[in-house]
């Protein structure tokens, strides 16, 4: 009978590495945990949004021993008045995890995103362990993608939208694929010193492109010119 048994935290990790790398080799697990949370991946991230490997996205890997670091920075941050900030683009994410406690009750203030199915049962209960009701899941269920936002903090909960005109979505909302791409091609078809009034141009914004290059140009410093 062959012999069977559990991979080691070293062996996983050597296996994982050996399936997104083109150069396998073993993997040592560090005497601290939490530098483990990173990617294992070897070849050059191109494209869209990092961390990307092709035209793929990597998860980064993350031991047992983390979540419970989290919970006793995030006790010494409070006591230090510091700023945390988490970021997900599923609160299932967080509410399924072993740290959802410590992050609902250290994080009071917290703005979600528009989600259409924030009404179907699984993801309304995601949104309830965070405190909303029916008719807020509702609110968020409907707001605008990329221009209603849901707030909730300890002066109250509201919808609100940023109000952004044309231009000013055109240079802050470009980050879903086709955008980076038209970017990628800009980039290497003009360069990066025209790059702005061709990003403008091929958002359907020429007018705007066209007062940029009016724009007097940003003339150097005193220091500079010495």
């Amino acid at each position: 009978m062959p012999e069977v048994r559990a991979l080691d935290d070293g062996e996983t990790l050597t296996f994982l590495h050996g399936t997104i790398s083109t150069r396998p080799h073993a993997i040592g697990v560090p005497e601290t945990p939490m530098y483990l949370d990173g990617l294992l991946a070897d070849t050059p991230l191109t494209g869209g949004l990092e961390p990307m490997l092709g035209e793929a996205h990597l998860r980064t890997l993350t031991i047992l021993g983390f979540p419970n670091l989290i919970r006793e920075w995030l006790k010494v941050l409070r006591k230090r008045n510091v700023a945390v900030l988490f970021a997900t683009q599923s609160l299932a994410d967080i509410a399924d995890s072993a740290i959802a406690p410590a992050i609902i009750e250290s994080c009071p203030q917290r703005i979600l995103l528009p989600n259409d199915r924030a009404i179907e049962p699984q993801s309304a209960a995601a949104y309830e362990r965070f405190g909303l009701n029916a008719r807020q899941i509702e609110l968020v269920s409907r707001a605008v993608p990329k221009r209603q936002y849901y707030l909730q903090s300890a002066r109250g909960n509201r919808l609100f939208e940023l109000g952004l005109g044309p231009l000013a979505l055109a240079l802050c909302g470009a980050s879903d694929p086709e955008a980076q791409k038209r970017i990628d091609r800009l980039l290497a078809d003009g360069g990066a010193a025209d790059f702005a009034g061709a990003f403008l141009t091929s958002a359907g914004l020429p007018w705007a492109a066209d007062l940029l290059a009016r724009f007097p140009a940003a003339r150097p410093t005193q220091g500079e010119e010495e």
